[in-house]
């Protein structure tokens, strides 16, 4: 019988990513200030999950920063799924 596939061992990061003063990290999404300007990027719901991009802003940084939003949040005031 041939194989069809190999299965290959692999490994998760040891650490979760950190949040800094000029990034929020949450469980899959992030909020990065580049450039003067506040860059969401969040994994899309589509079958094969690319990374979306959205600019926010600084009080939508600073509330993530504090835990006052949610990814939820932010797709309905920024309208994006």
């Amino acid at each position: 019988m041939s194989k069809y596939y190999q299965v290959k061992q692999g490994a998760y990061p040891e650490k979760k990513r950190q949040s800094s003063s000029t990034e929020y990290v949450g469980e899959s999404w992030s909020i990065k200030r580049e450039e003067g300007k506040y860059i969401l990027r969040y994994v899309s719901g589509g079958l094969q999950g690319a990374i979306k991009s959205v600019e926010v802003s600084k009080k939508d940084f600073e509330e993530a920063h504090l835990g006052e939003v949610t990814l939820n949040d932010l797709s309905k005031r920024y309208k994006f799924s």
